[in-house]
């Protein structure tokens, strides 16, 4: 409920594309304690918008763990909705250590099987050069 009211994406009535980011990378790089994923269906829930085109997932191996929670029962759900009519893609970016974002992929295809069947599932677990 606070996060309703704190954060809310209702006055963007025009946004097409929307991309979440992983909450392992964050609590990694910033020491946050939180590495669950329920904020994100609250977040989609205010989305006003009736254009959405787009929406990603930047996930990375220690959102493992995560990725087979209730609350992607939640955000398929929200995204499923009427609310998400316009929706063509749904990317997932997937990136880490190579077994463990083999895992996600897996866990993804089998929890968007309907966007996969849809033909709007996009799936991103090319590993990124080392830097």
């Amino acid at each position: 409920e606070l996060l309703e009211k704190e954060a809310t994406l209702k006055a963007n009535p025009n946004l097409r594309v929307l991309g979440f980011g992983s909450p392992a990378a964050y609590s990694a790089l910033y020491g946050a304690d939180d590495l669950s994923f329920e904020w994100f269906p609250t977040m989609l829930g205010n989305v006003s918008s009736k254009m959405i085109e787009t929406v990603g997932f930047f996930l990375w191996e220690g959102d493992l763990e995560n990725v087979s929670t209730s609350a992607w029962d939640k955000i398929i759900s929200v995204l499923e909705s009427d609310q998400f009519a316009t929706l063509l893609r749904v990317e997932v970016h997937v990136w880490g250590d190579p077994e463990k974002a083999k895992a996600i992929v897996k866990a993804v295809k089998s929890r968007f099987a309907s966007f996969d069947e849809r033909g709007i599932l996009f799936i991103d677990d090319v590993p990124d050069p080392a830097c």
